[in-house]
Parts: C-alpha cells; structure tokens; sequence
C-alpha cells in the first residue's frame, strides 16, 4: 500500500508543475513575487486543494463516522492484504498498519481526534506562535513541517483579535492581551475563552565582565528605544551601550517586538543584527567592546546552554533572575504564556482542538516545536542538549599537525546497474569489497544487512549509498532523496550513518570517540553548527526553531559532518552540517593523523590531499565591510598577526582601488539595489600553501577578486611580504612601464620562447610582447629561467609531475558544457594528479550539473572532480576548457518528458529566444537566437534559473531551435 505517498506525489508534481509555469496556469501572483514565493504559493494551492478534496480519514467504510467497524475493517485488511485508500493512511507514512488502527481507536475513545483540513478550525495570531501553529497542524493533517507551515497565516496581533471579534478566525493564539482589546471585546458583546497551551521566558544577556546584574522593564525598553544610550546611566561604566538585535524573522524577535509594545524599537545598525543564536552570544562574550553588549534569547530548554556560561551572564529583571525556579514558580516578570483564545461562539471542533492541545499528545507537539509546555514533561533523550568531551584516544604528547591525509571514495546509485529494468538500490550493488581485511570486510556487511537493509534485497529508487576513507577511518552514509522539483536535492530527507577504525577494526558508534580524549569540542560545534545554518538559505528557510545547541546523543555522523536528526525540533529532515570547516577540528580529532589509506583498503579513487597551511575567511568588520582574516595550524600567534597586518594594509587600498573600479561600477549601475559594500573584496594570494608552491608555479602576489559582480579577474597585484602595488614593469621590466597603471594585466609568460600575454581589463584585447629573461623579477614569478628549461616538453608548455589535489567545502557546484560536441571527457586520477597515461574516466554527452569535491592545477590548466548533483555518478576530472562555476542556488533541470506549451510572441511584445551561451556560459539575456513572432507551439526539454525560470525550447511541428525563452513569454501545459 502506497497510497499517502502517490498522494504527496500528486501533490508535489502537480505544484511542480505550476512552478514551471506561473504565467500561463491560470494562477495569477503578484509581479514583485520572487520565483521562490511564487513556487510555495503553487504549491500552497494545490496542497491545499488535495487536502479539501480528502474524505473523512479513518472512516474506512465510507459511512461517514469513525466507530468500531473501522477498525475491524482495518485489521481484516491489514490481515488479507486488501488495497487502501489515501484516507486509510492516518499518519500519512506509506502504509497502513497498527500505528493507523490505534488513531482510529484513540479517536472513538475521545483520546485524540483525526482531523480534516476542511474541518479544522480557522486560526490565526502573533507571529511569534506561528513555529507552534505549523507543529500542531503537521501532527494533525499528518504533513512534514515544510507543507504545514505553509498552511499558516499571521496577521499582526490588533489585526488577528480584530478578526476573532468579528468572526473571520475561530480561534488566535496570543501572548495575554491589553486592557484595550479586553474593552474591544466587551464592546463587541464578545465573550473572550482562554486556555493556556505553552510557555516561555524571555531573558536578556550581557558580558559577565559587566558590573550590571540588574535592569527594569523600563530600562531595558529604554535601552532598545536608543533612550539610555551608556551604560553609566543604569550603574554600569561610562561606556556606550551596543545593543544586538536578532534578525526580524527569528521567534526570538517576535518576542523583542511584543515586549517593546508601545515603544518605537530602534532601527539597528548592521553591525549590530546577529542572523544565529550563536553569533549574537558570541557578539557579548568574545568579540570587541563585547563587554559593552547586550543581547537577548527566549529562555527555552535549549538556551539554558548559556546559563552557566563562563562568558555571560543573564540580567535581573525588576530585581528577579530568570532561572528554572522562577520560570516555574512565575516570579520572573517576563514569563509569558501563548493561549488559544476563542470567543463563546466557538463551535464544537475549536473547543475540541483547545482540549487537544492541552492533553499529553498536544503537549508533545508543543515541546516538539521548540516551546515549553505547561505540563512538567521529561524532555525525551533526542530533545535534551548534547554534551560530550572526546572519547578517542589520547592526544599524542609529540603531536605535530599533519600537512595531508589520505582519502578514498566511491558511491552507489541505481543507475549504476544499466541491466536492470527497476531503479532500485541493491544490497549486492552496496555490500563491501575492497577491504584487504576480508574478516572485518564480513563483519560491516553484516552491519549493512542489519541495519540499513533490514534483512530485505534493496532499497527504493530514492537511496544513494556514499563511502569515504580519510586516514584509516570509513564511513558509510546512505541518504534518501525526494527529487522533489520544489525542492534542491542537496538535501536529503533521511541519512544513516556508519562509522568504522579500520586500523583497529572496530565500528564507531559515538560521535565523541572522533574527537581526543576529554577533547571539550562540544561549544565550538554548536557554534560551527549555528553559523552554517544561518549562513546558506537553502538550509536556514527550512529551520523551523532557533538553533541553539545540538541535540540527543549526535549518533548520525559522518567524519566531518554531524546529522541534525528529524526527531530534532530544527528540521523536518535529516540535515547534514559540515562542521570541520577550515580544519578547526583536524587537530582534536583521532581522524587527523595521517595514515596511508593503501595499506586497509584498495580503491582506485586513492590519493593524498594536502591540508591548507593558511586558512582566509571573511568577516564583517566595525566598518561593516568584509575583511579577509588569515590562521593557521602550522604558524604562531605572532606569524598569523604579520600576515593579517599585510593583508588589512592591502584591504584599505583595495577599497579605494574599488570605488573607481570600471567593472564594479558598471555592475552597481546594473543593479541598483546593490550597495559598494556588498561587492566583497576577497584577497587571493595562492601561495600562501606549500602545495601550491610544489605543484604549480605561478606568480608570488596577492591579488584582489570582486566577489558579487561577473567581471573577469582584477589587474591589482600586491607584494606578499610588504602588502605594496606591484605594477606590469616590477615584473617585466622598465620596457613595460608603458603598462603600468591598472589597465592591463598578465595572463601568461613563456620562458620558452621569451613572451608574455598581456589582456586589458574588462575587455577581450589581448597583447603579446617579448620580455628580457634578464629582466624578470623572478621574486614574482616563482620560477626560474633553468627550472624552465627543464619542466619544459617540446611544445614550451611546462610539464607537472605529481599534483595534490585541494578539497572544497562541498558547496561547489558548476556544469559540464558538452552539448552538440563529441569530444569532452573526464578524465582520471592517475592522468591529473600523477602525470600518467592520457587515459578517460567517463564521456560526457550533454549539458551536465555537477559537485565538486576537489580542484587542482596539471597539464596547464585548472581541473574540477565532478559527480553528478542528481545521482552521484562519478565523471572524474574536468578541464576548465568544459566546465563552468555555478552557484550552490543555481537550478537547472533536463526533462526526460518534453514539455509542451505556447511561446507567446503574438500575444505579447518583444519576445525572443536567447542562446545556450547566453543563458548558461554568461548568465545573462542578451544574444538573441531567434526573435518570437507569433503564438507558435513549442517542446521545452530543459530549463533553468536566472532570476526567474527561462526554458529551452523547439518548434513543435519542425524542430526548429528557438533558444532560451523566458517562462513570462511561455504559456506552459501542466
């Protein structure tokens, strides 16, 4: 029985559909709609058009009331193997079994209820409850979290009770209400019912170097309203007072702006808004004048994490410390309670859903949702805070980082087996073979059997297997994807992991045993945790709770990242969380050193992949801008200060050089909406690795990259040991002072045969000129003219060796360009990175998206390890002559079934269709290949985004290619 999961099906192709096709569905939107707001009100639609077409769930015998018949019929047919029905299918998990029959039983015994969308209460409320409004009607309608909350609207508080009054909403859950709202009632001739669902503390932060332990109500609404502006005005120190805000969509917020009600809460500046929990309790604990800060959190199971922080400490209020006993005994003055509030018209479903959410079941679903419940509940394992200190093995008192690993890996897909007529994920494709161990090789099999397949043969269409040795230490992860086409498949919706010592031969259940003994790791991974997830959309949009700590006992893990669990109330999926971010754990974990991979396992996909000596991030600085900070594993507090104090000095010219920049500029024109500072200045100084200078020699200079506009490389190059401009004649000698300035830049040397390549900025004019070997400055270079000589072949291109690969964070993505051409290939590891025989690793025969796990720089050029974002197939290395960067957001889609629909050029003006290059070469709508001149029938096989759907389409009738066409000027059939 399949019958709930052909119905979310329905559900998501149909929206699918819709999404492609905003402008000719009939479903009309607002202009100003982004593409995302208009795929989920699509989607909202045919969701919520599936689920008021549903007939009474439960009622198996169609008699139109639950009784005691149903549930004969239920086990009758459960027993016989009869066929059901979506409305069968209580839970919605795929089929119908025991857990179904006792919601039906529950709900003939008045114990719970199963509902009907249809029949459901109309709520509404202050946004703050919306997280708790999703969870409840996710329990009720049997939907994950995404869809549920789609169901939920808020208006503003006034507005919501005003609705109440008037009829328009059955029920609001509120904060208590003013006095004013109590005398609107009355005036009404209303009758206000209240009951209590939830609870929760709202509690305020500061520097536990702060002398302020205590504020008023009145104070703090001061403080936020920019009226008390230092902190000597409420007994502190004569020192301004920076007062964090949470970002506006955070429930922590919502809060903020219920407590300042009659206030006017003070715009923030910038620098003074924390996206995560974690930023903003790292803004008053470590950062600068952090002792002058202060912050504020909903106090929730999850945030006593800070109670008893060494580096903060939680303010009085009105003289009374929030602490457990207080939340309990209701002291503290600012513990609130959510209500239903719902008035004496009520009808008997609203009652009897206030009744629900108070019972021990919609408690649950309270506590599930991130709140606290009335009722004293034992929070569950899987809901308490992970705490752990390393359970590894001793540190090594002679530790020295290790400058590379060793990694292999290999993955399996259902594609794999082209003799097969299903899709389907076989054990026997999965089972292990390449351990030298054969006895152990045995023993993790029996673990996939077990654990993972559960006695059967395979898996559904939708699981991937992935298997990863880094040092010694193997993990295998399977991950099951719903390609829904509303959705990116970079997230999975359930992941199960094993982990395995296979020097010691042993598997590794717990995700300390990673980390060195009494390793204190715990912290510094929450905060990792809480700064990606806020970092990447495609993650943030589905959090439904502020994150504030990892939860249950992390026992989905891989050996770098850790799996936030469903169970969890952050995600209605498994979400994976790169964690090792800059090699900041490499050294406290047992998986850093170094082991040679060859001597356990034998996978062609070996090699050794070097560390990064120095590691750059950005970070937003006082002056609200971007700077690149440097570390390192390898270098002293002292050398890291050096190379940071070059790189700032080179960061203030950058700026200036940037606001006269022609390509930054132009860009900024182009999209006004853009600030000079959102165009981010990223130093580039390739050097700064031992396994660049080994591998690849190229020129010994920092230079700028302006990340967020699509100009080609900047010109401005700096000396690495002085943080000074270099100009063309500092390299190439006084012949070429004539190049000096920032119109030129180098493209390439050949000492071969004595020139240089020169290309104008922002332009295609490219100039080839003779150099003096004798006037080179090889301090810039980073090669000499006898090293030339000799890693020269007979054609003057220089000749690598061995290569190590860098490893990228994992959010790499770009396509392989091979449509219409016979001649693109990957190639492999042994031809990139050990120079070997020319030899293929797969032929690329179209337009393909692909990950990217790995780069490098042989044979002359740079390299891209690709799989494909889909299936995980494994294309080996790409040269940069076929491959293209894309972002992690890019979304691009083959149809194996054409689409059809009608490009709308008589009906509409100006409509063209725009070439491949254009749309996916340049990401921009400008070189026409074919003007629309009528209303002419087409076939679309593929599409993408550039800021809003643009499809490929072709003549119905003849074939003839008319090029990209924007989704606006196409009528598309569902």
């Amino acid at each position: 029985m399949r019958s709930s999961e052909n119905l979310r099906k329905k559900i998501v192709l149909i929206a699918a559909a819709a999404s492609f096709a905003f402008a000719g569905s009939g479903m009309v939107y607002a202009e100003d709609m982004t593409w995302e707001e208009k795929q989920n009100a699509a989607h909202k639609d045919e969701l919520v058009k599936s689920l008021s077409e549903e007939t009474k769930r439960g009622d198996i015998n169609g008699d139109g009331i639950i009784n005691v018949f149903d549930v004969m019929r239920y086990k009758s047919g459960i027993l016989e193997g009869n066929y059901f029905v979506s409305r069968d299918d209580i839970d919605r998990d795929g089929s119908v079994n025991g857990n179904d029959i006792t919601e039906v039983k529950k709900d003939i015994l008045k114990k719970s209820k199963i509902w009907m969308y249809n029949t459901m209460p109309k709520m509404d409320g202050s946004t703050s409850a919306i997280p708790l409004e999703a969870g409840f009607k996710s329990k009720m309608l049997g939907l994950n979290y995404r869809d549920a909350k789609l169901l939920v609207e808020h208006h503003k508080t006034h507005e919501s009770f005003s609705m109440l009054l008037s009829g328009e909403n059955d029920l609001i859950f509120t904060v208590p209400i003013s006095e004013e709202q109590y005398k609107a009632a009355e005036t009404a001739g209303v009758k206000l019912n209240f009951v209590p669902v939830a609870k929760e503390g709202f509690v305020f932060v500061v520097n536990k170097n702060n002398p302020v332990d205590s504020l008023t109500s009145a104070q703090i609404r001061d403080i936020y309203s920019g009226k008390i502006t230092n902190w000597k005005e409420v007994g502190g120190n004569d020192e301004k007072i920076i007062p964090y805000q949470r970002n506006k969509d955070s429930g922590s917020q919502n809060y903020m702006t219920e407590f300042m009600e009659g206030y006017d809460l003070m715009d923030p500046p910038k620098d003074f808004v924390r996206g995560e929990m974690s930023t903003l309790m790292d803004s008053i604990a470590f950062y600068d004048n952090a002792v002058n800060a202060i912050g504020y959190s909903v106090y929730s199971y999850a945030a006593q994490m800070y109670e008893n922080s060494s580096d903060t400490k939680f303010i009085a209020v009105d003289g009374i410390k929030p602490s457990k006993e207080t939340m309990a005994d209701g002291t503290y003055p600012l513990l609130s309670s959510t209500s239903i509030v719902y008035t004496d018209k009520a009808s008997q479903n609203t009652k009897d859903f206030a009744d629900w959410a108070v019972s021990e079941e919609g408690q649950k679903c309270v506590m599930d949702s991130g709140y606290i419940p009335l009722k004293d509940m034992e929070y569950p394992e899987n809901m308490k805070l992970y705490s752990a200190k390393g359970t590894g093995k001793e540190k090594p008192a002679d530790y020295k980082p290790a400058e590379k690993y060793s990694h292999s890996s290999k993955s399996v897909h259902p594609e794999q087996k082209g003799n097969r007529d299903d899709k389907e994920l076989y054990k026997e494709d999965c089972l292990i073979d390449f351990l030298k161990d054969k006895d152990f090789e045995k023993q993790i099999n029996k673990d996939l059997d077990d654990i993972v397949f559960q006695g059967k043969d395979k898996l559904n269409d939708k699981w991937r297997m992935h298997v990863e040795v880094i040092n010694g230490f193997m993990n295998i992860t399977f991950y099951e994807y719903d390609f829904k086409k509303n959705d990116t498949t970079l997230f999975p919706d359930s992941i199960i992991t094993l982990n395995y010592d296979l020097k010691n031969k042993r598997r590794i259940e717990k995700f300390s045993d990673l980390f060195y003994k009494d390793n204190d790791f715990t912290g510094r991974l929450n905060d990792i945790a809480g700064k990606r997830i806020s970092r990447y959309a495609d993650t943030a949009k589905y959090l439904k709770n502020d994150f504030i700590g990892l939860l249950g006992e992390c026992d989905q893990f891989r050996l770098y990242t850790v799996v936030i669990s469903k169970e969890a109330p952050y995600f209605d999926r498994d979400t994976e969380i790169f964690f090792d971010e800059s090699d900041v754990f490499t050294d406290d974990m047992v998986t850093g050193e170094y082991f040679d991979n060859s001597e356990v396992v034998d996978i062609d996909n070996t090699s050794d992949v070097f560390y990064n000596e120095w590691n750059s991030k950005l970070v937003r600085g006082d002056d609200g801008e971007a700077h690149t900070v440097l570390s390192s594993r390898y270098h002293t507090d002292e050398e890291v200060a050096e190379k940071n104090r070059i790189y700032e000095k080179v960061y203030e010219q950058a700026k200036a050089l940037r606001a006269n920049d022609e390509q930054v500029l132009s860009y900024l024109e182009r999209n006004p909406s853009m600030k000079m500072s959102d165009v981010l200045i990223n130093l580039y100084y390739p050097m700064l690795d031992k396994s660049n200078r080994e591998r690849y020699k190229t020129y010994d200079l920092i230079t700028i990259h302006f990340r967020h506009y699509d100009g080609t490389p900047s010109p401005y190059r700096f000396d690495p040991y002085t943080g000074d401009p270099v100009m063309i004649s500092d390299i190439l000698g006084e012949k070429f002072k004539k190049y000096d300035g920032y119109e030129y830049n180098i493209s390439s040397i050949d000492f071969k045969n004595n020139t240089v390549t020169l290309y104008k900025y922002g332009y295609s004019e490219i100039v080839e000129e003779k150099i003096d070997p004798d006037e080179i400055n090889h301090k810039y270079t980073w090669i000499m003219e006898a090293e030339a000589e000799n890693n020269s072949d007979k054609t003057g291109e220089q000749t690598p060796g061995k290569v190590t690969p860098e490893k990228t964070d994992g959010t790499e993505n770009g396509m392989i360009l091979a449509r219409g051409r016979d001649d693109v290939y990957g190639y492999t590891s042994a031809y990139v990175l050990e120079n070997g025989e020319k030899e293929t690793q797969w032929k690329i025969e179209g337009d393909w998206f692909v990950r990217v796990t790995r780069t490098c720089t042989s044979h002359g050029k740079k390299w891209y390890e690709c799989y494909d974002v889909d299936d995980g197939d494994y294309y080996g290395w790409i040269s940069e002559d076929d491959y293209i960067h894309k972002s992690i957001h890019f979304l691009y889609e083959e149809y194996e079934k054409p689409l059809k629909g009608i490009a709308l050029g008589g009906t509409k003006k100006d409509v063209k269709g725009y070439t491949t290059e254009s749309v996916l070469v340049k990401e921009k709508l400008e070189d026409v290949q074919w003007p629309i001149e009528g209303d002419w029938n087409v076939v679309i096989k593929r599409g993408c985004i550039l800021g809003d759907w643009v499809y490929e389409c072709y003549d119905a009738d003849d074939g003839d290619y008319y090029g990209w066409i924007k989704a606006s000027d196409l009528k598309i059939e569902k």
